[in-house]
């Protein structure tokens, strides 16, 4: 296959990517190529990146294009890091020329934004601890090397080091506690809000019902238009029960989906995504008549996404997400 004329909408070729930050980018390209670096080398290194995120388009018909795994486009960009930008880039069939290699804009856009994000949190651990020689590397020009007799810039540690990742994480973990927190406790005054201001309805009720009582004119009517809003309160009371257990249990369901959590199952993440995607996040049912199964369409999302299960492992997957059980857990085609 060619690479056409027209460059796909949302892409860039993998050898402008240098050039692009040298023009766009405050931080020093080559440093922020070894931030990528580092931050590549923390995915699986042996699995080769879905196609739409990078792919060679120009390459034998005879032996196809070849994948690309992350830890090769580590190795890219480690060589980018040290000034010079490679003209190949190794695939699962051989070298392919980087400059026809395409790779989704919007996914290097966020791995550059994490990369630069984890830069940036050891830069503040540096700009504390007062090495400010550090500091200048991350923000220097594109082929800042300058030197002087008396001085040497030391080169900054990674973002992507195991120890400063569990610290940003650790930190964003806090970040996202105390957001919760602020969110409950604004639910909190919120309902605070709401008790008062039920007091004082039913303060105007209790004075309405004396003053119809000395009246003795409506006092049937009253009493039950007084019953209606207990029982009306009750039922209220009885929802927002109903609805903190199912918050409760929708956290947990989340914290176990966590990726950063240890104890979050790989597998349940994974079968989770499946049925999410197939299922349009539980709003379509791709198996209703005129559909294809759900083993059958499970087995394809596998296979798109380059999942490389044994039968087993296929077979339990399509058990999980069946939501209509036939047999041993498949859905027959309509």
């Amino acid at each position: 296959m060619g690479s056409g004329t027209n460059q796909p909408p949302g892409t860039v070729r993998l050898a402008n990517l240098a050039a692009e930050w040298a023009e766009q980018e405050t931080i020093n390209p080559r440093f922020l190529a070894s931030e990528l670096a580092d931050f590549l080398r923390t995915l699986p290194p042996n699995q080769n990146l879905d196609r739409r995120i990078v792919a060679p388009v120009l390459f034998d018909p005879a032996t196809g294009p070849g994948g690309i795994t992350a830890a090769a486009l580590a190795d890219y960009f480690e060589s980018t890091s040290q000034g010079a930008c490679p003209k190949t880039i190794i695939t699962s069939i051989g070298a392919a020329p980087a400059g026809a290699v395409l790779i989704s804009r919007n996914w290097i856009n966020q791995a550059t934004k994490e990369a630069t994000q984890r830069a940036a949190f050891v830069a503040g651990l540096v700009l504390v601890a007062n090495d400010c020689d550090s500091l200048s590397m991350i923000v220097g020009g594109a082929t800042s090397t300058s030197t002087s007799t008396s001085t040497t810039l030391s080169v900054p540690p990674s973002g992507s080091g195991p120890g400063y990742l569990k610290m940003r994480q650790a930190q964003l973990r806090k970040e996202g506690e105390r957001s919760a927190a602020e969110q409950l406790d604004a639910e909190r005054t919120s309902r605070k809000q709401a008790e008062l201001e039920a007091a004082e309805l039913r303060g105007m009720l209790a004075a309405k019902d004396a003053e119809l009582t000395r009246r003795g004119e409506n006092e049937q009517r009253l009493e039950q238009e007084n019953n209606d809003l207990k029982r009306a309160a009750q039922t209220d009371s009885d929802t927002i029960c109903e609805l903190e257990a199912q918050l409760e249990d929708a956290m947990v369901f989340a914290e176990c989906l966590r990726i950063d959590n240890p104890l979050s199952p790989p597998e349940m993440r994974r079968d989770f995504q499946c049925w999410r995607e197939l299922t349009q996040d539980g709003t379509h049912n791709p198996s209703e008549a005129g559909g294809r199964g759900v083993h059958a369409l499970a087995t394809a999302w596998l296979r798109d996404r380059g999942y490389q299960l044994n039968k087993e492992e296929t077979t339990r997957l399509c058990a999980t997400i069946s939501w209509r059980k036939r047999g041993a857990g498949a859905v027959r085609s309509k």
